[in-house]
Order: structure tokens, then sequence, then C-alpha cells
């Protein structure tokens, strides 16, 4: 089936968007938030390949929320809400008490995780707890789940939860650049999850720390040094 234009997606997405007005809503702020997240998305470059780090990064979030599903049946999928990651949020999952970084690794001997910049562990009254939750994660071409796979399988879960939070989880995908049908060939096995709780002692590289002028530093975390900081796997999905 051929994939629809790009501007028959923006129609069907104001479509949805109009069809869940509440009475807070006016038409002009629902067309002006929908047209404004397009704006932003082309912008970017409208739909664009993920590079393998990327798709292997969006699986480990992805993970994390069929997971949370997973993990409360009953609950409200507001998880989906607190999803920061596709909007080059700090941090990927963030709520009023605490944040989850997800992270994922393809190596096990190694351990070592990447951190994009000086900000990304820092403490603050807003985000004064930040847990990592490591995805060790194994590329590979017989066993395991599509990216493609993942998403279908989370609009299913969501559907029979909350059409409105579905709604919010296409369009994030969207902010992405994620393109259907794409990603069916390579698949993602998830063999091992752990879990790290960022206190001051945790070794970072925080923006206070480096000389004036210098930014935007990504370094490696390895994992192997930061056994005293390990959590029970259930920790990061209190929220």
């Amino acid at each position: 089936e051929k994939s629809p234009e790009i501007f028959e997606d923006l129609l069907q997405n104001l479509i949805e968007h109009l069809a869940f007005m509440t009475e807070e809503d006016t038409l002009f702020s629902v067309i002006f938030s929908v047209l404004d997240r397009w704006r932003n998305f082309f912008s970017k470059g409208g739909y664009y390949l993920l590079t393998e780090e990327k798709q292997r990064g969006l699986f480990g979030e992805l993970h994390f929320i069929r997971e949370w599903m997973n993990k409360f049946p009953n609950h409200p999928p507001l998880l989906i809400e607190q999803w920061e990651g596709p909007t080059s949020g700090r941090i990927d999952f963030k709520n009023a008490k605490y944040a989850v970084e997800i992270k994922t690794c393809v190596e096990k001997l190694r351990k070592e995780i990447k951190i994009s910049n000086e900000k990304q562990l820092k403490l603050t009254e807003v985000v004064n707890k930040i847990y990592l939750y490591v995805c060790f994660i194994e590329p590979n071409q017989t066993h395991g789940q599509s990216l493609q796979g993942i998403v279908e399988e989370l609009r299913d879960m969501l559907l029979q939860r909350s059409e409105r939070l579905l709604l919010k989880f296409n369009d994030l995908l969207m902010e992405l650049g994620f393109k259907e049908d794409e990603y069916k060939e390579k698949l993602f096995f998830v063999h091992t999850e752990e879990v790290y709780e960022v206190t001051e002692e945790f070794p970072k590289i925080l923006d206070e720390e480096l000389p004036t002028g210098i930014s935007h530093v990504s370094y490696n975390i390895d994992l192997n040094h930061c056994k005293a900081f390990t959590r029970e796997v259930d920790e990061a999905f209190k929220m």
C-alpha cells in the first residue's frame, strides 16, 4: 500500500485533533497548534531516515513505554504526555516527581553509555531525581522486533486505553521525522535492562565545571564504575 502524501497526512492529523476538541479549546487554537507542529516538522526537513544510533535510541524509549504499560494495565497511559525525548527535551521522560533518561548499549563487556551534553544529568529543584534506564540491545537479523513492529504494537495498546494519547503518540513520532514502513527490516532484541540513580556523586560533567566558553560537551560513562548507583529496575517505573 502506497504511503499517503504529506498533505493528506497533515489534513488527516488536523481532522483527528478537531475531533478531540474539548470545551476549553477554540477552533483557532487547535488549528494553530496543529499547523505550528507541522511547520516545525517541515523546518527540520520533513521525513528523514533515522541513523542507526537514533533507531536504537527510539527503540529503547518505546520499549520503556511498553514495559510501563504492561506493568500498569489499569492506569491511563499518561507516560505519553511525559515523553519529552522527541521534542528535544533534556530528559526523555519527566513528571513532577522525577525523570528517567533512556540509554541503549550494544556491547555487554564495555557497558558504555553516551551523555549528549553537560546539562543532561544536572539535578535541579525541578528535576531532583534522575534515573538512567539502560537497555542492552542486540541488533539482529532473525530474532527480536522491528521499530515499525513495536510502534504498531504500542498503537494497538493505546487504541484500547486512550485515543487521545494515541493521537499524542503519533504526533511525537511525526516530530521525530519517523516515516511509516521504513523500519521493518532491522530487528532489535533487548536482552538485559539495568537502572542507575543519578545522585550528586554519580560520575558526570556539569556546565558549572566547564571553562567559560565551552559547551555542548558529549561524553561516555563506563557503567562498570557505577555499581554503587544501581537500583531495582522497578524504581524507574514509578512515574
